[in-house]
């Protein structure tokens, strides 16, 4: 995911570590094909799910559910 020449892992940095984010509070799903474990380890408590690419549509239904 990139953003205005920003990672994802920025997003949710620049989301996570502001409380006066409108966004702070939003749940955040990553799905990715390529995960990187040191990013996992440090973003993993700021986000409610981490998935691998390719993740059924029925299972990724069934996630966002739960999050909503």
């Amino acid at each position: 995911l990139n953003i205005d020449h920003r990672s994802g892992y920025d997003i949710i940095k620049l989301i996570r570590n502001d409380m006066g984010n409108l966004n702070f509070s939003t749940p955040v799903l990553i799905v990715s094909g390529f995960l990187n474990k040191s990013i996992v380890a440090e973003i993993k408590d700021k986000v409610q799910g981490i998935y691998n690419k390719p993740i059924e549509h029925i299972e990724l239904a069934k996630v966002i559910r739960k999050v909503s």
